[in-house]
């Protein structure tokens, strides 16, 4: 009994784990998120001591007024803003934002990113290959 239990995992045993790996990957691909983000240029202008941000892709973009947007990777680290007012510029989104932190920064510019939504793994890999 035992040899043949020993010659079934050693016949099918690696075919075994392959499908097991398998059910694996698919399980991670169909359930897990990435978050997408989107950059941001930073302006500070001295004359009325207010922040300006630009984005470049606005379509994906959904802030409103008075929200609280969180800058990540930017020089001065993660900084965050509220939001005092939208305007649409030809090729980008501007915004009006108040730090919420009244801290000095010693820098009148600076890029960061924004992270606007999550879209699942599966997805990125379907348009991938519908590409």
């Amino acid at each position: 009994m035992a040899s043949l239990f020993q010659r079934l995992v050693i016949r099918y045993g690696v075919f075994l784990l392959l499908i097991l790996m398998s059910i694996g990957i698919l399980f991670f691909i169909c359930s897990f998120e990435l978050r997408t983000k989107c950059s941001i240029r930073l302006f500070y202008d001295r004359h009325d001591s207010s922040w300006y941000g630009y984005i470049a892709n606005r379509e994906n973009v959904g802030i409103r007024l008075q929200d609280t947007l969180q800058v990540v990777q930017t020089s001065m680290g993660d900084v965050s803003y509220i939001v005092e007012s939208i305007a649409l510029e030809p090729d980008m989104l501007r915004i009006k934002l108040s730090p919420v932190r009244k801290d000095t920064f010693p820098d009148t510019f600076s890029e960061g990113f924004l992270y606007v939504g999550k879209e699942r793994i599966i997805d990125k890999i379907r348009n991938r290959s519908l590409r």
